[in-house]
């Protein structure tokens, strides 16, 4: 450019205004010339970047170190690795030590030479641990100075071409094998069926040495039986190959063999047939197995679908349902229809899907489960518990979870109710000893009571005579008391201590272990008995007081007695009162909560009903008010099994019957029947 000669000019005389603004439209003017080169180098890089971002090949650039520091798409795509992660990685990073030293050679070489390399063949450790085969060139690339910066190169992936090459070698060398060392026959015939070639492994198959075999017809002396021959050169015909093709042939000794062939039609050097060459294989041996194994499959399918226990057949990966039993139907109350196809997920089968998820570990680290318990979920919504066994079985290659369960809802409902028993029992025994301990101080304080009222009476002469002593007559002594109330206080200490002791009484017949005979008791005594206990039950937690209730009794004027557990009786009754007391003070607006028990006599049995005013009971609790842990009540309110242990008791233990009637809004009734003695003792 001129605008360098201006220089000495203005060096040498101070520029004019005119000067200035004529130098400035001459840089303008430079300025401009050099917005076409601005505009073809930014067009020829944007050509540049597009031409690396399409190319199917890989570009990459790596600093000295080989650390990336640029590449295009393709290159990323190679190795499956983001943007952000592929900047300054090393090829180390994606190479084996092999490899790496290979490359690490050829960059010296290529750096101490600056000669390129065209061809280099690099086995590339993919993001996923796949191996990706490239074939690469190497450029020193430098700065302005001539300086080296690093390398440039074209990175080609050739993974399917070696990939196919080493099947092909793989496939070469079986081949090889495979006529070398096969025990199967190879053979090959004319087009009159007449054998041309055969291999020796003839003779261990059909007994025949390869020059007997040889120039023998197929269909006369091969196939034991002609149709067979015709159907498979009729296939042949048709498809031009066969595969799989099972027949009889003779053996030498007259004995049949079987055998499954595959074979096509070969040709001359100009395309005419010749005849047929094929591979056949000795499946006598799997012929038997398939007889026994569909003699297996029958009795298997047998005993699967007649099974008592619910029998599924699982996938693994998710609980898809692959086949069920009638157990499985019976048990779940679902149709095959509606199982098979579904995972246990969307059946909602698992009450807790934890439990399948352990099921599962157990069986991936074990292979085999036992006596698994776990809770399940019928189509009606009902909860049961199954024990299950189960061990994973390969089907078609799936991991497939074979699973019995056995429904031991029962069981365990029995088991609970037994369990909670023993706990009643225990509990007995404790208050049992508590009682006995508060017996004493009780009756100590009666006594001391009745005393004191007698030395302050003044009938007694000794009183007389000690107040005397004193000063005082007992007529004074008497009027004070009268006067203070002293006398009705010590009246009212007294009745409070026959109460409690009455209380501990009553709590010491409930708690009395039973005999293991029952013994016969007065059901009208067991029922007033179990009363005083509930009006003593004051059970903040719960807020009601039985106190508060109205009770009517409704009896025959006949004692009535039974042969049973006196305290497990005495259990069932205050079970069903304690319930109806709680239901009672739901209801706030109940004035005049009433509970009503009526004693009768109906056939053999001995009926007991207890009726409340509370809310009622819905339809849907009403079915399973007598199921164990089954409760409406909040949290930590109650453990659900108080009327199952006492539907147990009747029901089981005595041989009687227990069951609720109920409407919402209407209260609810609970009826006891227990077989009675044969002759009623009437009121002494």
């Amino acid at each position: 450019m001129n605008c360098t000669l201006c220089v000495p000019y203005l060096i040498m005389k101070k520029p004019t205004y005119d000067d200035l603004v004529s130098q400035v439209k001459k840089l303008k003017k430079e300025v401009a010339a050099c917005d076409p080169l601005k505009k073809e180098l930014k067009e020829s890089r944007e050509r540049h970047e597009s031409i690396l971002e399409n190319m199917v090949e890989g570009y990459y650039e790596v600093d000295l170190k080989g650390n990336f520091v640029s590449f295009n798409q393709a290159m990323q795509n190679m190795l499956g690795f983001e943007e952000q992660e592929l900047i300054g990685m090393n090829n180390r990073d994606f190479m084996d030590n092999e490899t790496a030293r290979q490359v690490f050679q050829t960059f010296n070489k290529v750096y101490n030479t600056g000669e390129p390399s065209r061809a280099f063949n690099w086995t590339l450790i993919t993001k996923d641990g796949g191996k990706r085969y490239i074939e690469a060139s190497i450029t020193l690339t430098r700065d302005g100075n001539g300086t080296p910066t690093g390398f440039q190169g074209i990175a080609r992936d050739v993974t399917e071409i070696k990939v196919a090459e080493n099947r092909l070698r793989q496939s070469e060398m079986k081949y090889r094998d495979l006529i070398d060392n096969t025990p199967d026959l190879l053979y090959q015939t004319n087009m009159e069926g007449v054998i041309v070639f055969i291999s020796s492994s003839v003779y261990r198959l059909s007994g025949y040495t390869v020059q007997e075999a040889l120039g023998m017809k197929m269909a006369e002396e091969v196939y034991a039986f002609p149709e067979e021959r015709q159907r498979f050169l009729a296939e042949l015909k048709q498809n031009g190959k066969i595969r799989d093709f099972e027949a009889r042939l003779k053996r030498k000794g007259g004995s049949i063999w079987w055998a499954s062939t595959n074979a096509h039609f070969f040709t001359d050097e100009h395309g005419t047939i010749q005849g047929v060459e094929g591979i056949t294989r000795d499946i006598t041996n799997q012929k038997k197995m398939e007889m026994a194994l569909r003699e297996s499959e029958e009795k298997f399918r047998l005993a699967f679908m007649t099974s008592p226990d619910a029998i599924n057949l699982n996938r693994a990966s998710d609980g898809l349902f692959i086949d069920i039993n009638e157990g499985f139907t019976s048990l779940m109350g679902y149709t095959r229809e509606e199982v098979l196809g579904k995972t246990s997920h969307e059946l909602d089968i698992w009450v807790d899907v934890e439990d399948r998820k352990r099921l599962v570990e157990k069986l991936l680290k074990y292979g085999v489960v036992k006596d698994f318990e776990a809770r399940f979920r019928r189509k009606d919504g009902e909860i049961g518990d199954g024990l299950m066994s189960a061990r994973i079985i390969k089907i078609d290659d799936t991991d497939v979870i074979l699973s019995l369960t056995r429904d031991i809802t029962e069981h365990k409902r029995t088991q609970e109710v037994l369990i909670q028993s023993e706990k009643m029992l225990s509990v007995g025994g404790l208050a049992a000893g508590m009682a006995h301990e508060i017996n004493n101080p009780i009756a100590g304080i009666v006594q001391n009571a009745q005393v004191i009222e007698k030395r302050l009476s003044k009938d007694l002469e000794a009183n007389r005579t000690a107040a005397s002593k004193q000063g005082v007559s007992m007529e004074s002594i008497v009027r004070y008391m009268d006067e203070r109330k002293i006398y009705d206080l010590l009246s009212s200490l007294r009745q409070a201590g026959l109460r409690a002791a009455d209380i501990v009484s009553n709590i010491l017949s409930f708690s009395r272990k039973s005999e293991s005979t029952p013994s016969q008791f007065c059901l009208n005594d067991l029922i007033e008995q179990t009363i005083r206990i509930a009006e003593n039950d004051y059970d903040l937690k719960k807020k009601y007081d039985f106190r508060k209730i109205i009770i009517h009794r409704v009896t025959e004027e006949k004692t009535i007695w039974i042969t049973c557990n006196g305290s497990s009786i005495q259990q069932v009754l205050l079970n069903i009162l304690r319930n109806s007391a709680e239901a009672l003070f739901e209801n706030e607006a109940n004035s005049s909560p009433t509970i009503t028990i009526r004693l009768s006599i109906e056939d053999a049995y001995a009926t007991i009903e207890i009726e409340d005013n509370g809310p009622g009971i819905e339809a849907d609790h009403l079915k399973r008010i007598f199921e164990p842990f089954f409760t409406t009540k909040p949290v930590g309110i109650g453990t659900g099994l108080g009327l199952s242990v006492s539907y147990f008791i009747v029901t089981e233990i005595h041989n009687g019957i227990m069951r609720a009637t109920s409407a919402p809004g209407k209260g609810a009734t609970f009826i006891v029947q227990l077989p009675v003695l044969p002759m009623i003792r009437s009121t002494v």
